[in-house]
């Protein structure tokens, strides 16, 4: 069939705007043309062959859990001075990058401490502001029409804190002698310039549950930039009670606390040149703790517990483990009260109904029982091929066909056929699993009746008569599409196409502004008791996790029984994949914290444009 002129120069086109938008093309090498080497910064393993290298030649080291500190930093005496700078000559995958890090590491120290702990840091940023002329182009925010309120001049190199999943105080004390703030707590519109320092002490209470959490940088503009720099580590709320949830209460779990593993999985995205200098970020393979496909070794009958946190950016991650089921015991660092047996990896290396699937700002906590390894056999812990309706790579790619075509960005539902091949995100090998050794005889997974109950006893569950007194119904609604929007308060007109529209990553048909025109404000207690609301959130365009600070919330999901059938069940989360009309109500209680935060998209190049909104809770 002859070529036709006007597809080629719409290929040409597309492949273009995807180059600016830092999302991978995917399209093969040219049939007949010899492919050279890619060095390790220009290798973005963006085909099988690609990829297969930079594993031979840069993968299969010894996993290593993140560093840590001698102490953890539960008093002034032993703080966590975090310290934010340039590390330079750090190894990604065989890349030399120049990456803003914290105190020098490509992933975060994990923290740990205690129900009834209060976690003292130190936030010190060491970056500086660039010299005139350093940038021929400097940062614009990513959110136009300006920075949302914020009280500095644009830059990558501002940062803060928050701590993702803790049910903590989103502001510090004032003091009323001063009237200022001598700490902060989860504060994320705080802004810490180039050159400042700030002190966090972070209360949690006797009765919070214990779990897996994590923290991260989250300015507004510039969270996506750091995350893929590698600016996030785990939190582990531990050395609890069974009222904490604490699973290290169940004899078969605590038996094997010494041997769990953190798995902090990042998609970093760097240039070619190792840096990250602009908001249009590369996609690389997903690493874990900094490591490409590290090297995991059990021997038979053995149970680890493995930590899963999705700080990643680009892609939602489909977990599967090559001849074993993975058992869930905990989700966004809150215990099931039972083992959710998600399915081992398909033949086909595709997605299934079965299989645990996490988009980023996700945790997982897992437990995995080595089996007696068939001879010959290698094992493999893989994010599966995904198909395009889940793909965030996919989705991006959908919303730059529909720019270079000129169909409205408000119309994109959904990622319809026919599709691009190049659509169907690739599978890859996340860890490489030895079986070797001796049996072990003496460790089991635990029962239905050692897990039964083990919930946080801060988390009952919502009733419809909580509800039925509490807050009054919210929505929440997504939206990517061509608007006018105001610059001061953040409402977008959606009468486009016209002058001075632009494509707008919306809430409620606003973009975040610290002065919205509309707030949304809900009120802690009613007669002296906390409230409840219902929960709706949907998308106009294309899917979106939503994730709210401060309170989880409850919601239903679906999950293999022991038997394998998929049943619905409830869980405790904080985030939460939104497809488009397909996510049952959230629950949620309001409780003990009043103050100012945000709930967003975690897809966060969608927040940084724009789709967050303030939340203040009054008493």
């Amino acid at each position: 069939m002859a070529s036709d002129p006007g597809l080629k120069r719409l290929r040409i086109r597309l492949i273009a705007t995807l180059s600016l938008l830092g999302v991978a093309t995917l399209y093969p090498p040219s049939a007949g043309h010899a492919q050279p080497a890619p060095n390790p910064c220009e290798n973005t393993g963006s085909t099988p062959a690609d990829l297969q290298n930079l594993i031979n030649t840069q993968g299969l080291k010894e996993f290593a859990n993140p560093p840590e500190p001698a102490a953890p930093p539960t008093s002034p005496a032993t703080r966590l001075d975090l310290v934010v700078d340039y590390a330079n000559n750090i190894a990604v995958a065989g890349c030399i990058t120049h990456l803003r890090t914290y105190n020098g590491s490509v992933i975060g120290p994990t923290i740990r401490a205690k129900p009834g702990d209060t976690i003292h840091i130190r936030l010190i940023n060491n970056l500086k502001d660039p010299k005139p002329g350093e940038f021929p182009d400097p940062p614009q925010h990513p959110a136009p029409p300006g920075h949302g309120g914020g009280a500095h001049q644009f830059s990558f190199n501002i940062t803060n804190l928050h701590t993702h999943g803790l049910h903590v105080a989103p502001q510090g004390p004032v003091d009323p002698g001063t009237g200022k703030v001598p700490f902060e707590s989860d504060n994320v519109l705080l802004e810490l310039p180039p050159g400042g320092q700030q002190d966090y002490r972070i209360q949690l209470d006797a009765d919070h549950p214990a779990g897996t959490f994590w923290y991260h940088a989250h300015v507004h503009g510039s969270t996506a930039v750091q995350l893929s720099s590698g600016m996030a580590g785990a939190l582990i709320i531990e050395g609890g009670t069974k009222d904490n949830g604490d699973l290290d209460t169940v004899p078969a779990i605590g038996k094997v606390k010494d041997s769990q593993k953190i798995f902090v999985l990042q998609q970093l995205g760097y240039d070619k040149t190792g840096q990250i200098e602009t908001f249009n970020l590369q996609a690389r393979p997903t690493l874990i703790n900094g490591q490409l496909v590290p090297v995991i070794r059990m021997r038979p009958g053995q149970v680890q517990r493995w930590r899963f946190v999705h700080a990643g950016i680009q892609e939602n991650v489909a977990l599967a483990l090559d001849g074993h089921p993975i058992h869930e015991v905990a989700a966004d660092g809150i215990t099931l009260g039972r083992s959710v047996p998600w399915a081992e990896a398909p033949a086909t290396g595709a997605l299934a109904a079965n299989t645990l699937f996490l988009l980023p700002g996700y945790r997982s906590d897992v437990l995995v029982q080595a089996r007696q390894p068939e001879p010959g056999r290698k094992y493999f812990l893989r994010k599966l091929q995904l198909t395009p309706d889940v793909s965030i790579l996919a989705q991006e790619r959908a919303f730059a066909r529909a720019r270079v075509s000129g169909r409205p960005l408000s119309t994109l539902e959904s990622i319809a056929p026919p599709v691009d091949p190049a659509d169907f995100a690739p599978g890859q090998i996340l860890v490489e699993l030895v079986i070797e050794g001796e049996p072990v005889t003496d460790q089991t997974l635990p029962t239905a009746d050692d897990l039964k109950g083990l919930i946080p006893k801060e988390l009952p569950n919502i009733t419809p008569e909580e509800i039925a007194n509490g807050n009054a119904p919210q929505s929440v609604e997504f939206k990517i599409g061509d608007a006018k929007c105001n610059a001061a308060d953040g409402a977008c007109e959606q009468t486009c196409p016209g002058p001075g529209c632009d494509s707008a990553y919306q809430v409620n048909n606003m973009q975040f502004s610290t002065t919205p025109t509309v707030p949304r404000i809900l009120k802690l207690n009613s007669n002296g008791k906390p409230t409840a609301a219902l929960w709706t959130v949907t998308t106009a365009s294309g899917f979106h996790p939503f994730h709210i600070h401060v309170n989880p919330f409850q919601v239903d999901r679906k999950e293999p029984d022991a038997t394998g059938t998929i049943v619905n069940a409830t869980v405790w989360k904080d985030t939460i994949a939104a497809f488009k009309n397909t996510l049952p109500p959230l629950r949620m209680r309001y409780t003990r914290f009043k103050g100012t935060f945000v709930l967003h998209c975690h897809i966060l190049q969608h927040e940084d444009r724009g789709m967050m909104q303030l939340v203040e809770i009054k008493d």
